[in-house]
């Protein structure tokens, strides 16, 4: 059985970023494992949540949060209690 692996990003306007972020991740984990990206946004204003969506065409294991708390431990759990 693969190892499952969530991986959260918590974000505020990273959009200059996010998306080599995304791939260096994608690159340094595991093949076997099942991974799931999840960007938890606590309100982006510079199009971070757009790239994401944009990304989340082409990705299956990639998902967009929204975080309004806006505190990293929040997007955090959040994140775990709805993908972990």
């Amino acid at each position: 059985m693969a190892a499952r692996v969530l991986v959260v990003i918590p974000t505020l306007n990273e959009a200059d970023g996010i998306e080599d972020v995304l791939s260096d991740l994608s690159l340094d984990l595991p093949t076997a494992a099942s991974t799931t990206f999840v960007v938890a946004d606590g309100g982006s204003t510079d199009g971070t949540t757009e790239i994401v969506a944009r990304l989340m065409r082409r990705r299956a294991d990639l998902h967009l949060l929204l975080n309004p708390k806006r505190i990293q431990g929040a997007a955090v759990n959040f994140a775990a209690r709805q993908f972990g």
